[in-house]
C-alpha cells in the first residue's frame, strides 16, 4: 500500500535488519509524515511546498524545516540526529 500506509518504511526496516524505532525517514509530504509515525519512526521533514508545513501531518515529526528546502540546514539535522542516538 502507498503512503500514508506505512508498509514501504517498514519493508525497508525489514531488508536492512533495523528496528522501527532505530530509523528515521526524511520526508517532503504530509502522507509521508503521517506514514513515518503510523511506522513507529521519527521523522525529519522538509516539506516540498513549504506553505503546507502547518499541516497537522507534519506536527509529529521530530524535525520540521517549515521553510522548505530554503530553511534546511544539514548542520542542524545533524546535531538533531545524534541527539536523539545520545539520549
Amino acid at each position: 500500500r502507498g503512503k500514508p500506509a506505512p508498509d514501504v518504511f517498514l519493508e525497508a526496516a525489514r531488508r536492512l535488519g533495523a528496528a522501527p524505532a532505530d530509523c528515521v525517514v526524511v520526508e517532503d509530504a504530509a502522507p509521508g509524515a503521517l506514514a513515518a509515525h503510523a511506522a513507529g519512526m521519527d521523522c525529519l521533514a522538509v516539506p516540498y511546498v513549504p506553505d503546507t508545513a502547518g499541516d497537522p501531518a507534519f506536527a509529529g515529526a521530530g524535525l520540521l524545516f517549515a521553510g522548505g528546502q530554503r530553511e534546511f540546514s544539514a548542520r542542524t539535522a545533524h546535531a538533531w540526529l545524534f541527539s536523539r542516538t545520545s539520549s
